[in-house]
Order: structure tokens, then sequence, then C-alpha cells
């Protein structure tokens, strides 16, 4: 699943094997993602609670449409049994993004991969409607467009 509507974590792969053509069960976790998993797991733990991470919260999938993998890391999909929304916030889950190297990310309630006339983007339901995230190579950012 490309990333599900939800609360969902991706996250994306090792740079060098990208390059190679890695397929994604090759890829290693980055080591920011596993940081930010460490934190989340020791803020839970502190808490006294009990962390959990759903299936497909770390994903190595193509988001922007160049036909490489990236990786992502929704933390939506972190669980802890003493705090619900110890992750997430009224804007959304942080989503981090890491596309041809570059490390990005965005607090969204929910995400999909979308390709439409042949344009590849997130597109992202929130409080004010539907945003389409396109990533810019040139600028290394988020293009956002209101629907």
């Amino acid at each position: 699943m490309a990333g599900r509507y939800g609360y969902v974590a991706a996250v994306v792969a090792v740079f060098g094997l990208l390059a190679q053509g890695a397929r994604a069960q090759d890829v290693q976790m980055p080591e920011s993602f596993k940081t930010e998993t460490d934190e989340a797991k020791t803020a839970c733990e502190t808490d006294g609670g009990t962390f959990t991470v759903d299936p497909g919260t770390y994903q190595v999938i193509d988001v922007n449409g160049d036909g490489a993998l990236d990786q992502v890391l929704d933390e939506g999909g972190f669980s802890c049994t003493t705090g619900e929304t110890l992750y997430c916030s009224a804007s959304g889950c942080p989503v981090h993004f890491i596309i041809s190297g570059v490390e990005s990310a965005l607090a969204l309630q929910d995400w999909k991969v979308v390709n439409e006339k042949g344009t590849t983007f997130l597109q992202a339901p929130g409080d004010i409607g539907t945003l389409d995230f396109t990533w810019n190579p040139q600028t290394a950012s988020w293009d956002i467009r209101q629907n």
C-alpha cells in the first residue's frame, strides 16, 4: 500500500542503494528515522506506557514519481498505551520523508500517493480541504496546492 488513508507512517531508503535500483526489501531504515522512533518509544515508556509501531509506519515507495524509491516514516503509526495523542496534534501527525537524499516533514491528518495525468503527488485531506503536495527537485521542498 503506497500510503493508506488513516494514520500511517512511512519511511524511505538508503540513498546509495536507491541509486543502484535497490528493491524495497533491501533498504534499511535511515538513522534519522530510527532516532525519531527511539525518541517516541522513550517518551511513551517514560510516561509508563507500552510503545507499538503499526505495520506500514515505515515505507519505501516512490512519492514523487521519479522512479526512485523514497523513504517515509509516518508517526501516526506510533501508539502508546498511556496517550492517544502523544505523537500527533490537531493539525496531524508528523510524516517524515527522504527524497533524493533530502529530508523533509509534513504534519498530515491523512495522506496517499496519487498519480494523475502523469504527475505524482501526495494528497492530504485536512481541516481546510484537500491539499496536493508535489515535490519540487529544484528547491528540494514541497509545492502545495489546495483543491
